[in-house]
């Protein structure tokens, strides 16, 4: 299904004049602290981007530490998700803590973890570079590696919307946006209609946003 410029265009005007960011998730989440109110504080022990080659070992689940203040609250994380370390595939791992705060109110902080498993080694592989985008935008795009197998993008449709992700090389021509949060809705290249893989000068995808929908083809090539 195609959507056109014109709709997501105006979500783009409202997160401008609002003066939203677009989202990036972070490694840890900030514990703050207003007044006599406390939040509660997720930081993972260990990389947020872990990678290894299907076959080679198991997932060992390093964890999380929470904090409420100056409380040590870890023993009250959740933590769902789980790795075959024998399929090669992006497996999310969320950590999750709820308690509450002075005035009698639920507060919650949550953080991600995601775990590649690879179908071959992409130890010396790397795919980032500027690549020429067409079929939604037309713009040029910026990919960056991040760690083995995971890469940023700047425009994930080539164009001015500027929506950016992270996604992963599994292995071969199999490339995947796991799902994640936009200031436009999730996103992911896993929902119904969508795509993505590695072509011989690029690589193309269509990608699903909460907003509006499916999104492509659109095609990158390398530069």
């Amino acid at each position: 299904m195609r959507i056109t410029y014109r709709i997501l265009s105006v979500f783009v005007l409202a997160v401008i004049f609002t003066g939203c960011e677009y989202f990036k998730a972070p490694e840890t989440t900030l514990n703050v602290q207003t007044g006599e109110i406390k939040f509660p504080a997720i930081a993972l022990n260990g990389e947020r981007l872990i990678t290894f080659q299907a076959g080679t070992g198991e997932y060992v689940e390093e964890g999380a530490v929470a904090t409420l203040g100056a409380e040590d609250i870890t023993g009250d994380i959740v933590v769902t998700g789980s790795v075959d370390s024998n399929t090669p595939g992006v497996y999310p791992i969320n950590y999750f803590v709820e308690t509450i705060n002075s005035l009698g109110q639920p507060s919650t902080a949550e953080v991600n973890r995601w775990v590649l498993v690879t179908s071959e080694d992409l130890t010396d592989v790397d795919l980032s570079g500027s690549y020429q985008g067409s079929g939604f935008g037309n713009q040029v795009t910026t990919v960056t590696r991040l760690a083995t197998g995971w890469y940023h993008i700047d425009k994930i449709l080539a164009s001015g919307n500027n929506i950016q992700a992270t996604w992963a090389h599994v292995g071969g021509d199999v490339i995947e946006m796991p799902n994640q949060p936009s200031p436009f809705g999730d996103l992911n290249t896993t929902a119904t209609g969508a795509s993505a893989y590695l072509t011989a000068d690029g690589f193309e995808w269509s990608v699903f946003i909460g907003c509006c929908g499916v999104f492509g083809p659109i095609t990158f090539v390398k530069l």
